[in-house]
């Protein structure tokens, strides 16, 4: 926000909260080049994609902003590191989707809707060797919900996507009772892939017409 903000206003105060942030995160523990959640109790240890991604998001604007050749440099070797650890421990070839976090293996509907709209169909496809058709197909056979709660099924027939998968509903006791494991519409999720669906149509028909 505030990185945004200076570059609608030129509020110059704005650019400094934005750099004194990503600082203050730049000092949080690190592994493989992946920030944690905190510096205390639990969250030194817990090491989020969506934070992670984010964390990526802010350094690359924030780069392009600054005029400080040292934070200019910190912020792209943060970058380098963020995304090698995406690369190497976020995305599982093996489901074609990306993780929670380190050594997470629930599944989560904003890590992906969130990788594409970060890093971009062409960069995804290019630097994550991700097929974009199976890719989508993935998301939406995961935690697309239709109105009798299943998941899954014909995506034009759905309500929405829920924040993750049937067996997340299974583990939680069922969102309806003990015995009725329902999805339900997460309008945050929902509306995340909705600017998916419009990023990958413009990169389809403006980028990759073919």
């Amino acid at each position: 926000f505030s990185l945004k903000y200076y570059q609608s206003s030129g509020d110059v105060r704005a650019l400094t909260l934005a750099t004194n942030t990503l600082k203050w995160i730049k000092s949080l523990p690190h592994k493989k080049g992946g920030v944690a959640m905190g510096n205390t109790d639990i969250f030194v240890n817990v090491y989020s994609t969506e934070n992670n991604l984010s964390y990526y998001a802010a350094l690359r604007l924030a780069q392009t902003l600054t005029k400080n050749a040292a934070d200019k440099t910190l912020f792209t070797n943060e970058m380098t590191g963020v995304l090698n650890w995406v690369k190497t421990y976020a995305y599982d070839s093996s489901t074609g989707l990306f993780k929670r976090g380190l050594n997470d293996s629930a599944k989560s509907l904003d890590t992906n809707t969130w990788a594409l709209l970060v890093f971009g169909p062409a960069a995804l496809e290019a630097t994550f060797g991700v097929n974009l058709q199976n890719f989508v197909s993935k998301i939406e056979s995961t935690f697309a919900v239709q109105s009798n709660g299943s998941f899954g099924g014909n995506i034009l027939t759905s309500i929405g996507f829920d924040v993750s998968d049937v067996n997340n509903a299974n583990a939680s006791g069922g969102r309806s009772g003990p015995t009725n494991f329902k999805g339900v519409k997460w309008v945050e999720g929902t509306n995340q892939m909705i600017s998916v669906y419009k990023e990958l149509a413009n990169y389809y028909t403006t980028v990759k017409p073919n």
